[in-house]
C-alpha cells in the first residue's frame, strides 16, 4: 500500500472513531486480533472549526511521527508547525488513528505514545485566591507510566499496546504498581482506572498510605482486549497540594490496566 493511498484513507475516514485493517498491522496485532480503542476528544476541546483543521494536517502529523529523528526533536517540530494539534486529547486521539489505519506502526506508536505524547499533558491549574473550585482538567495517569512495581510490565505478557499487566516468565505471582504525580493545589477528586478483564481480578487501591479500595476492578468486561476497555469508578479521594502517590497491589497477576485519571468534583 502506497503511503498516500494509506493517508487519503485516514482523511476521509475523518474523526469518528476506530478502524482496524488487520492487513496493515503488525503480525503479533494480526495473530491476536487486537484492537486498539482511540478516544475522541471531548466536545469542548474538538470544535468543528479544528475538525477542519486537523484533517488538513494528518499528512504533516504523519510525515513528523515517521520522520528518523529523535522524540524531542518530533516534540519541537508539533510545536512548530502544528499549533492546532497541541491539545494533549486531540495529538492522542491522533496518533491513535494513525496507528489503527496503519499510517505508523506499532514502534513508532509506542515512542509516540511514550515519549512524546507526555510532554503535551496539561497541568493541574492553581486555584485563584479565594476560590474553592477544584481544577478544571482531569489528571490523567497512563499505566506505562508506573515508577515502581513489582512482577509488573507493559505489552510484555500481553498484546497492549501500552498494557500494564503481569511481567515476565508470565506465571500466577503478587502485582503492584506506584505511579507518582504532582498536583498544584489540594482538593477533592474522582479517581477512576481504565482496564479489561475476562475474569474477576479484584486490586486493592492506595493513595498516599491510605486504602480506598481493597476490591477495585473485580467486574470484567467481555475479554483481555483493549477493544473492551472500560473506565470505572473507584472512589472520592482528597488529593494533596504537591506529590501524590496512588499504588495497585494483587496478591495475585493483575487485570489488564491500562490508564488512571483523577476527575475534579465539588467539595
Amino acid at each position: 500500500m502506497k503511503r498516500t493511498t494509506i493517508v487519503i484513507g485516514l482523511i476521509a475516514v475523518g474523526i469518528a472513531g476506530c478502524v482496524t485493517d488487520p492487513s496493515d498491522r503488525e503480525r503479533e496485532i494480526t495473530q491476536v486480533g487486537n484492537s486498539v480503542t482511540c478516544i475522541k476528544p471531548p466536545p469542548e476541546v474538538l470544535t468543528s472549526g479544528l475538525e477542519a483543521k486537523l484533517d488538513a494536517s494528518v499528512y504533516k502529523l504523519g510525515q513528523i511521527a515517521n520522520a528518523n529523528i529523535s522524540s524531542g526533536q518530533k516534540i519541537e517540530k508539533i510545536r512548530e508547525t502544528l499549533p492546532q494539534v497541541q491539545s494533549f486529547e486531540v495529538l492522542e486521539y491522533r496518533f491513535c488513528r494513525m496507528y489503527t489505519n496503519g499510517l505508523i506502526d506499532k514502534t513508532t506508536y509506542n515512542e509516540l505514545v511514550r515519549q512524546v505524547l507526555p510532554s503535551f499533558r496539561p497541568q493541574a491549574q492553581p486555584e485563584s485566591a479565594g476560590d474553592s473550585v477544584p481544577p478544571k482538567k482531569a489528571i490523567v495517569i497512563r499505566a506505562q507510566d508506573f515508577v515502581r512495581g513489582t512482577n509488573v510490565a507493559i505489552d510484555q505478557c500481553v498484546v497492549g499496546p501500552g498494557t500494564l499487566a503481569n511481567a515476565l516468565p508470565c506465571i500466577g505471582q503478587p502485582n503492584a504498581a506506584e505511579f507518582d504525580f504532582s498536583v498544584s493545589a489540594a482538593g477533592a477528586y474522582r479517581l477512576e482506572i481504565n482496564y479489561t478483564a475476562a475474569s474477576s481480578r479484584p486490586v486493592k487501591v492506595i493513595l498516599n498510605g491510605t486504602v480506598i479500595s481493597d476490591q477495585a476492578l473485580n467486574g470484567t468486561t467481555g475479554n483481555w482486549l483493549n477493544s473492551n476497555l472500560r473506565w470505572v469508578e473507584i472512589g472520592k479521594v482528597v488529593l494533596k497540594e504537591g506529590s501524590n502517590t496512588v499504588r495497585l497491589e494483587r496478591s495475585d497477576v493483575f487485570p489488564h490496566i491500562h490508564d488512571l485519571r483523577f476527575v475534579p468534583v465539588s467539595e
